[in-house]
């Protein structure tokens, strides 16, 4: 089974976003030099299509990722004006307050860095599982394939 290449891929999207039925879509395939055949056509289409799922679902993941460093990014900024108060200020409670605040912050960070963590081994998780899921399709399908020769 030969890998779909760079050509084909973008070939096969063309014929999707035009909206070709499988004979229209080979035809014009033909007609930009790539033959294969109908299964060979519909497997190359899903494979696409999964990974058009998967990039749905990392931009997503990416942008709670995102949402997570800009939040650990204003926490830095609040830490760093918590201190700059702390250096400027002579009240001893008001210090002992800044202290605790920073001590506060400390823990949101540890929160942030936990679920930054944990988003970006899930979206791992999730790109493995796919993964294995196409290579174990692409495995059956070969073997349904030579149990039919």
């Amino acid at each position: 089974m030969t890998e779909i290449t760079e050509k084909e891929s973008d070939l096969i999207i063309e014929c999707q976003v035009r909206r070709f039925t499988t004979e229209e879509a080979l035809a014009y395939l033909a007609k930009n030099g790539i033959t294969m055949s109908d299964r060979t056509y519909r497997r190359h289409k899903n494979e696409i299509e999964d990974k058009f799922e998967e990039r749905i679902s990392e931009a997503a993941d990416i942008g709670r990722v995102q949402q997570l460093v800009l939040g650990i990014d204003t926490l830095k900024q609040v830490e760093k004006e918590k201190w700059n108060l702390f250096s400027s200020t002579q009240n001893d409670v008001l210090k002992e307050r800044i202290l605790e605040s920073i001590i506060k912050t400390q823990e949101r960070f540890t929160d942030y860095y936990t679920k930054v963590a944990l988003r970006a081994m899930a979206v791992k998780s999730k790109i493995a599982e796919r993964k294995k899921a196409r290579e174990a399709s692409i495995v059956e399908s070969s073997k349904q394939g030579s149990l039919t020769n």
